[in-house]
């Protein structure tokens, strides 16, 4: 990928939890590829909070553990919660739930949204509204840019 421009990805909370959950999966290299900033890799409050709520749920202390090292480690940027207008717009096309996830990423610019959430995130409707975003899951996003 030399001399091209650095994508900017935008991390569902689904990404997150599936990292802390297994270092080996496409998700835990996404995260890698953030901190080697070979990927400007973003996440939003609402996600952050909602992966952390999970990894504590469904992981244990080794999933907790390994969700701090990825934060402190990965270079995320923040993306500060959008504004009501621009969530209450997406949910015209997302399940209200996702919206804020939806509102952040394209706040953001980000170039690829990725989740694992294919209930929601993959449909004609977010597609046509999301335009220049592209939603893959991270094993799809790993297969089409870096391999």
């Amino acid at each position: 990928m030399a001399g091209t421009p650095i994508i900017k990805v935008f991390l569902d909370a689904s990404v997150l939890v599936a990292a802390s959950a297994s270092v080996n999966g496409a998700s835990a290299y996404i995260l890698h590829l953030a901190r080697q900033r070979k990927i400007k890799a973003f996440v939003s409050e609402d996600a952050l909070s909602e992966a952390v709520k999970n990894v504590n749920l469904k992981l244990g202390d080794i999933g907790k553990e390994r969700l701090n090292a990825y934060l402190i480690r990965a270079n995320l940027k923040l993306v500060i919660s959008p504004e009501a207008e621009a969530i209450a717009l997406c949910e015209k096309f997302i399940h209200f739930k996702d919206a804020p996830i939806l509102a952040a990423a394209l706040s953001a610019k980000a170039d690829i949204l990725l989740s694992l959430d294919k209930k929601h995130f993959f449909t004609k409707s977010v597609a046509d509204f999301a335009k220049a975003m592209k939603i893959f899951t991270a094993g799809d996003f790993l297969k089409r840019f870096f391999r």
